[in-house]
């Protein structure tokens, strides 16, 4: 959080906050499992309240070529959803299809974090 130079393995330029606070965090989840036949069925949702969250985001400036970055600090909430599926089709051979989702938001509206994000593994 002391940068202050060219970070070139990111190709940015990080300038740091020596008054950042450390982030504190209440995470909430619970689980459920469906079994049926070959068949099985995960979901996995949590909560994620963050106090001080820490981020590093763009201030549209350059310098020597890098394109800058700050760390910022806001109180946030994330929300996501872990899903799985999976099939057996022997005991030796299963096939497994995961999709997770990812909410966010930023409690003053800066709207640093992505607001929603979706992937997919097979």
């Amino acid at each position: 959080m002391f940068a202050d130079g060219g970070y070139h393995r990111a190709n940015r330029y990080e300038i740091g906050d020596a008054n950042l606070k450390s982030e504190y965090a209440i995470q909430i989840d619970i689980s459920y499992v469906l079994t049926r036949n070959s068949w099985e069925l995960y979901i996995n949702p949590f909560f994620y309240s963050i106090q001080y969250f820490i981020q590093v985001v763009p201030n549209g400036r350059q310098v020597d070529d890098l394109y800058v970055y700050e760390y910022k600090q806001d109180d946030s909430k994330l929300y996501r959803i872990d899903t799985s599926l999976l099939y057996s089709i022997n005991k030796k051979i299963n096939v497994n299809f995961n999709l997770f989702s990812v909410f966010g938001n930023q409690i003053n509206n800066r709207n640093l974090i992505p607001l929603q994000r979706l992937g997919a593994t097979f």
